[in-house]
């Protein structure tokens, strides 16, 4: 008889993952084929023109929309006169000729009223916006952008007093202390000093750097890394975003410092349920922030990140990392397959061993 030892070896090997999230590499537009639309009505303020002067400024080609009757567009009453003659009537804007272009511009000024009466200039821009064309304002502007007809859910907005609540009730989150808020393709500003000068004291350029940003497709965010990629609740996550300042080629942008970074945790299923975390700068590192969350339910989740620099600018990234937590709590899960082995290993081992014995003893 032979003495036979099967020996059996399970080795069970749980591997944690991670995932990076590096921004899109996509064909830079040069600033010079970049295309935008400035909008405007009767009594429009002097915003328009700083906002022209800025663009045009940086090599940006601007086309001026008439809303009224006429190409000649009458300025504000409480300022000389000073009108324009624009390129083209709101009318002229079919889907096909709005392809051609990349953003739009409200100004500021007394216009706002005959802007917000009129469909056509509301149904343009909630079209603009569906095609992905960035959209800027500042000011009493706001009220422009701020209709039924543009999707704001959840988009953060600039504060400006006269239209926090409109803006809320379009479900818009107002961002208190932020002079430009930059998200969802929307570019908000708040506001002048009032009349008859409130326009020098608007924050028009730093608007229109951001609009810039958006539409040469310039991120602060360079990449976003994340681990374990997904997990079971109570699960111990820690994200890793990279930033940079990214210049807008406008003349005379200086690269502001950031100040702060946070990412906005959110349910797929239920976008109204949100956890921000602020995030800390590595040690040593000037462009790499991290921290560390729980997944606190179950399902999947996308994250939101934001950049706030010193010019009181939030510039949100949207969706730009997505992971998926399971029902079950952390800690060593066992797959059913995994214990179906360990059981049989055994059984099989024992009438081998049997068989054996009893060809032996034959």
């Amino acid at each position: 008889m032979r003495n036979r030892t099967i020996i059996i070896t399970v080795v069970l090997v749980l591997c944690v993952s991670s995932f990076y999230y590096p921004q899109p590499a996509t064909a830079q537009m040069d600033i010079a084929d970049a295309e935008v639309l400035v909008i405007i009505a009767s009594g429009f303020g002097w915003n328009y023109f700083d906002i022209v002067e800025t663009l045009e400024g940086g090599g940006v080609n601007v086309t001026t929309v008439s809303s009224g009757i006429s190409l000649t567009v009458p300025s504000c009453a409480n300022r000389d006169p000073r009108p324009v003659t624009a390129d083209m009537f709101v009318e002229d804007l079919d889907n096909d000729t709005l392809d051609l272009y990349d953003g739009l511009v409200v100004p500021s000024g007394g216009h706002w009223d005959g802007l917000c009466s009129r469909g056509i200039v509301r149904n343009l821009l909630a079209r603009a916006h569906e095609r992905g064309l960035a959209i800027a304002t500042m000011c009493i502007g706001n009220r422009v952008v701020c209709r039924p007809d543009i999707t704001m859910n959840d988009t953060k907005v600039a504060y400006y007093g006269m239209t926090n609540s409109e803006m809320r009730n379009e479900g818009a989150i107002v961002v208190n202390g932020a002079v430009v808020v930059s998200g969802n393709g929307i570019i908000t500003g708040g506001s002048g000093s009032g009349p008859p000068d409130g326009y020098q004291g608007a924050p028009t350029y730093l608007v229109m750097v951001e609009f810039v940003k958006e539409i040469l497709g310039r991120s602060y965010v360079q990449s976003v890394s994340l681990e374990p990629s997904d997990g079971e609740i109570n699960t111990e996550f820690q994200i890793i975003v990279n930033v940079q300042d990214p210049c807008s080629d406008l003349a005379g942008v200086n690269a502001s410092e950031i100040t702060g970074v946070s990412a906005t945790i959110y349910s797929k299923a239920d976008p109204t349920q949100t956890e921000t975390i602020t995030l800390s700068q590595i040690y040593g590192s000037a462009c790499a922030y991290t921290a560390n969350f729980t997944a606190p339910d179950y399902g999947e989740f996308g994250i939101n990140i934001e950049v706030e620099d010193t010019e009181s600018v939030f510039a949100i990234e949207s969706d730009i990392a997505t992971f998926e937590v399971l029902g079950a709590p952390a800690g060593l899960v066992i797959d059913p397959v995994v214990i179906g082995v360990v059981i049989l290993v055994p059984v099989v081992a024992v009438v081998i061993y049997f068989g054996i014995k009893k060809r032996g003893a034959a």
